[in-house]
């Protein structure tokens, strides 16, 4: 997989994974952030059919605070691609409360068996299947269900 990218997010894959990070422009509204996440739809659909790609890492830090509705309802359906292919995602957070609360209430929604939340790049990659180390509470998230719903 080649380096895919749009105005709002930038898709690259590493050791196996594709890792998507959203960032917003400043002089962006949200309408206009989440007119540029609609092209994340096709190409989540895209990716989770690669067989080159094993798992999905949604790096939201750098657009902080609470998403609008529509962004909220295009995470959804990206979430729930990953999920009806059985194949591992992570979203990837700020340790901010309002944004943990929101993704993980996501996630448990879209994605309840295959979707976690993290504020460690490095959990986040391992979980989504990367091949690079580990430590043992990674591993742990992996296979204890409801520690993967919580998020953190």
């Amino acid at each position: 997989m080649t380096d895919l990218h749009s105005d709002n997010f930038v898709i690259s894959n590493e050791e196996g994974v594709a890792v998507c990070r959203v960032f917003k422009n400043p002089q962006q509204s949200s309408a206009d952030l989440a007119a540029g996440l609609e092209k994340l739809v096709p190409t989540s659909k895209t990716l989770a059919l690669d067989a080159t790609t094993t798992g999905f890492v949604l790096d939201l830090r750098r657009t902080p605070g609470a998403q609008s509705p529509r962004i909220e309802q295009l995470l959804l359906v990206v979430a729930s691609v990953w999920e009806t292919t059985a194949q591992r995602m992570s979203f990837l957070v700020l340790d901010d409360p309002i944004q943990k609360l929101q993704v993980t209430r996501i996630a448990a929604q879209a994605a309840p068996q295959y979707g976690a939340v993290f504020v460690s790049r490095t959990d986040a990659r391992a979980f989504a299947g990367a091949s690079g180390k580990s430590d043992p509470a990674t591993v742990s998230r992996i296979w204890d269900r409801p520690s993967r719903i919580k998020g953190i």
